[in-house]
């Protein structure tokens, strides 16, 4: 099993409100997820994504589930990432917390870890880090895009 951590800094560009409505919507940040190519509600503040497979010869859709809940301070985001196939699995837990804000860009800070288990770690634990940020900043990019698509709506 290879363990996953790290963080980031941003600011969103859009107000306090706007960004906690994004990130209290599981399908809408199911769709920010890179190369997903459906996401529907499950309920409860779940959604179930669904993302190609195009390894090797193998090709395919596969099955992700993502869960928003809010334990924490008000100002606190935990959005779990979940899946599995080929007999690798892997979770992702990403706690996004909202900072100080001008009312048009919102500070946040996010922090993820997570494990992957499965023949996916004879890659190594680097090679399986460095793919995961990669991906989760994709993300958080995606993110970043459709708060300002949001907010230009609202403008």
């Amino acid at each position: 099993m290879t363990r996953l951590e790290f963080a980031g800094d941003e600011q969103f560009p859009a107000a306090p409100a706007l960004t906690a409505a994004l990130l209290s919507d599981p399908v809408a940040l199911g769709h920010c997820v890179p190369g997903v190519q459906q996401a529907e509600a499950a309920g409860n503040g779940e959604a179930r994504l669904t993302v190609p497979l195009n390894w090797q010869r193998l090709r395919g859709e596969v099955p992700l589930a993502l869960q928003v809940s809010r334990p924490g301070p008000a100002n606190e985001y935990r959005i779990r990432l979940s899946g599995a196939a080929l007999g690798h699995r892997a979770e992702l837990l990403l706690t996004v917390t909202l900072g100080a804000s001008d009312g048009q860009q919102t500070a946040v800070h996010w922090q993820a870890s997570g494990t992957v288990s499965g023949p996916a770690t004879l890659l190594g634990g680097p090679a399986i880090q460095r793919e995961a940020e990669r991906v989760t900043r994709l993300a958080v990019n995606n993110l970043r895009r459709e708060l300002a698509r949001r907010a230009a709506q609202q403008a």
